[in-house]
């Protein structure tokens, strides 16, 4: 009985760890990528001014 209880402790205890381990996992996913989709879409942008621009230089001479 004791050892039941002592095993049922442990389990909820690493059970709990390895929630907030996955939890902090998530957020540090979900950060990594929003900031990854943040740079490709700013890489976008850039790529997209960059062509106007050369366009606007095409048109201009």
């Amino acid at each position: 009985m004791r050892w039941l209880l002592v095993n049922h402790i442990r389990g909820t205890f690493f059970h709990r760890d390895r929630a907030g381990l996955s939890h902090r996992f998530n957020l540090l996913y979900a950060s990594h990528f929003r900031f990854s989709c943040l740079h490709a879409w700013l890489g976008l942008q850039g790529v997209f001014a960059g062509r106007v621009h050369s366009l606007l230089k095409a048109c201009r001479y």
